[in-house]
C-alpha cells in the first residue's frame, strides 16, 4: 500500500472523529440544552463539568421526545372512574387510588416513592370514601366523603386531620405544609387555610362584586379553583359562571382575584376566552414558578351543534392574566382520553393519550420551548410516540389518565388494569423488584408478558 493510499485511508477516520469530537463539545450541547432551556446559565462555573449536566439534560430530553424511557415498569391494580382525578406525581412520588375489592369504591390512596420502591397507605375512618386528593414536596393530604381532611408528612407519615361543612370543599390545593379549601359558607363565597405544624387555621370571604357578580347567585352557578403562591402567602382565585344564558356569543368571562391570607383583596381582574362556552373547571397545577395551568373542559358552540373539547389555559401570576390558550394534540376529541400540560426545564410539554382504534391506542407528547410554545394545531411534528396495544379502550373511562415530569412518565391504564411507569433519568432506575411486589399486595395477578419490562 502507497503512501497516499494509506493517507487516503486514514483521513475519513479523522474526519469522523472531528465530528464526533464537534458533536460533543461544550458549546454544542449546550447549544442543544439550550433549545428547551432558554436562557441557560453556568452551573458550576467550569466547562467540562457544565458539558456533562448539558448532556445528561439534552439526552435525557432526547429521550423524552422519542418515547425511548431508559426503564419501565406497570403495576397491575383496578381503577375506579375517580382513580384518574385523584392520581398526583410530584418529584418522585406518587400518589393514586385504587379499587376495593369487590366494590366500586376508594377507600384509600397508595404513595409510592418511584427512587426506591416503598409504598404506604393512607385513607380515612371506617367506610368513608375519597372525593379529594392532593399533595405537596412535604405532605398529602385527602378529603374524604365525611368532610374530614387528612394530612400526612411524606417523611415521618405522621397523620393529623381537620374537619369542615359540604360547602367548603368545592375547591382544594395544597402548596408546601398549607392545605386550602374553598367554596361557600353562610352563602359566601369563603377561603379557608390550614397549617399543617401550628395545625391553625385562617378563615376569610370572598364578595361577590369580585367573582363579577352583582347580587347573590344560587351556589353551583359558579366554578372555583384555588392557586397559592409559592413564595408568598398569598392566594388567587379562579370564578367562572357554570351556564351560559346567551348562546349566541360563547366567550367565556373568567374572573381572578388575589388575596393575603387576611381576606386583603390585592388586585382583581377578568379576561373573556373566546369561543370557549360553558366551561367547567378540571385540574390547576403549577407549570412554572410564576405560571399555573387552568385545565377547563368546554362545550363549545358550533353551527353543527355543540362541541365539547378539553383545553389547557396558562395563566401567568406575575402579569396576572391569561397568557396562553392551548387545545389539545387531537383532531378527533372524540378519541381523547386523557392530556396534561406541564413545564420542563424551560419549556411546555403536553401529553395526550388518544384511541388509534377500538384495540389500540397511543400516548403522543409535544414539545414547546418558552419562547415559541406549543399552540393547537402547531405541536411538533418530530415526536414519536409511545404505543399501547391489546386493550379495549373506553373514552369516557375517567380511570385512565398521565402524569409527568422530568424524570418519570405515569400512564394509569384503566383498559388493562396496569399502572405503567416509564423512567427517563439513568441515575434513578426503577426499582422494579419492589414494584413488583407493590403490584402483588392490591392482589392482581399480573400477565406473564406484561408485568415489567425493561427498556433500552
Amino acid at each position: 500500500m502507497t503512501a497516499y493510499n494509506a493517507r487516503l485511508l486514514i483521513v475519513p477516520d479523522q474526519v469522523s472523529k472531528q465530528w464526533n469530537h464537534q458533536l460533543n463539545s461544550y458549546h454544542v450541547v449546550k447549544q442543544v440544552a439550550a433549545s428547551f432551556e432558554h436562557p441557560i446559565p453556568s452551573i458550576t462555573g467550569n466547562q467540562q463539568a457544565d458539558r456533562a449536566v448539558y448532556a445528561k439534560r439534552a439526552e435525557q430530553l432526547h429521550r423524552l421526545r422519542l418515547g425511548r424511557p431508559y426503564t419501565c415498569a406497570a403495576i397491575h391494580a383496578r381503577f375506579t372512574a375517580q382513580s384518574g382525578r385523584l392520581a398526583r406525581l410530584v418529584g418522585s412520588r406518587l400518589v393514586f387510588a385504587t379499587k376495593e375489592p369487590r366494590l366500586s369504591i376508594t377507600r384509600a390512596v397508595t404513595i409510592v416513592n418511584l427512587d426506591v420502591g416503598s409504598h404506604w397507605m393512607l385513607r380515612g375512618q371506617g367506610r368513608e370514601t375519597i372525593d379529594h386528593v392532593d399533595m405537596s414536596e412535604d405532605i398529602v393530604a385527602i378529603v374524604t366523603s365525611s368532610y374530614w381532611c387528612y394530612v400526612a408528612e411524606l417523611t415521618s407519615r405522621n397523620i393529623k386531620s381537620f374537619r369542615l361543612s359540604a360547602g367548603m370543599m368545592r375547591a382544594f390545593a395544597i402548596r408546601g405544609r398549607n392545605v386550602y379549601c374553598g367554596g361557600t359558607e353562610a352563602d359566601a363565597p369563603t377561603i379557608y387555610c390550614w397549617n399543617f405544624d401550628s395545625e391553625t387555621s385562617r378563615v376569610f370571604k370572598i364578595p361577590y362584586d369580585v367573582l363579577g357578580m352583582d347580587d347573590r347567585p344560587p351556589v353551583i352557578l359558579f366554578g372555583l379553583l384555588l392557586a397559592p403562591h409559592s413564595r408568598s402567602d398569598t392566594v388567587t382565585v379562579f370564578t367562572a359562571p357554570g351556564w351560559l344564558s346567551d348562546c349566541t356569543n360563547p366567550d367565556t368571562c373568567i374572573h381572578f382575584a388575589q388575596f393575603d391570607m387576611s381576606g386583603l383583596c390585592i388586585q382583581t381582574g377578568h379576561q373573556s376566552i373566546p369561543t370557549l362556552g360553558n366551561i367547567s373547571f378540571q385540574t390547576i397545577h403549577p407549570v412554572a414558578e410564576h405560571r399555573v395551568c387552568v385545565g377547563v373542559s368546554a362545550k363549545m358552540y358550533r353551527k353543527q351543534g355543540v362541541d365539547k373539547r378539553r383545553f389547557h389555559l396558562i395563566f401567568d401570576l406575575q402579569r396576572f392574566c391569561f397568557v396562553e390558550h392551548h387545545s389539545p394534540l387531537t383532531a378527533e376529541p372524540s378519541l381523547l382520553v386523557d392530556s396534561t400540560m406541564a413545564w420542563l426545564k424551560g419549556c411546555y410539554y403536553e401529553t395526550v393519550l388518544r384511541v388509534i382504534n377500538s384495540h389500540d391506542g397511543l400516548v403522543t407528547l409535544a414539545l414547546g420551548s418558552k419562547d415559541n410554545p406549543t399552540k393547537a394545531g402547531h405541536m411538533l411534528p418530530q415526536v414519536c410516540p409511545l404505543r399501547f396495544e391489546g386493550g379495549m379502550f373506553d373514552c369516557n373511562d375517567n380511570g385512565s389518565c398521565i402524569r409527568i415530569n422530568d424524570s418519570y412518565m405515569v400512564v394509569f391504564a384503566s383498559w388493562d388494569d396496569r399502572i405503567v411507569i416509564y423512567g427517563f433519568d439513568p441515575d434513578t432506575p426503577l426499582p422494579q423488584d419492589a414494584l413488583q411486589a407493590l403490584g402483588r399486595t392490591f392482589g392482581w395477578e399480573a400477565r406473564s408478558n406484561a408485568f415489567v419490562q425493561n427498556v433500552s
